[in-house]
C-alpha cells in the first residue's frame, strides 16, 4: 500500500477496510477503527476514526486521537504524520537558508 510517498508491505498489513486498519510500520503499531464511543461525525459525509499508533517497544503511544475524515486513507495518513513517520504538506519546511 502506497500512501503520501511511503509503502506499507502488504505482509505488514493485518487488516484494510473502510472501517478498520491493523498494521506494523517502522516499529509502530497502528490501529484505526470505526468501531469506537466516540459519537458521530460532525457533518454526515465524514467518518470518525478512532486512531492509535504506539511503538512496539517501548509501548508508549506516538498517538492517541479521534477525528473526523472523508476515508480511510486521510485517517491513516493522519496517523502517519502524527507518529512523525511522514511530514506534514501543510506546516512550514523547518529547513534554514543560509
Amino acid at each position: 500500500m502506497k500512501i503520501s510517498g511511503i509503502v506499507i508491505q502488504n505482509r505488514n498489513i493485518e487488516r484494510y477496510s473502510d472501517d478498520n486498519f491493523n498494521a506494523t510500520y517502522k516499529g509502530k503499531r497502528i490501529a484505526i477503527t470505526t468501531d469506537h464511543g466516540f459519537g458521530k461525525p460532525k457533518h454526515d459525509f465524514l467518518n470518525r476514526y478512532c486512531i492509535d499508533v504506539w511503538d512496539i517497544k517501548s509501548g508508549m503511544k506516538d498517538v492517541d486521537s479521534w477525528q473526523d475524515f472523508h476515508n480511510m486513507r486521510d485517517a491513516i495518513r493522519f496517523a502517519l504524520i502524527g507518529a512523525c513517520l511522514i511530514s506534514d504538506p501543510s506546516s512550514p519546511s523547518k529547513t534554514v537558508d543560509n
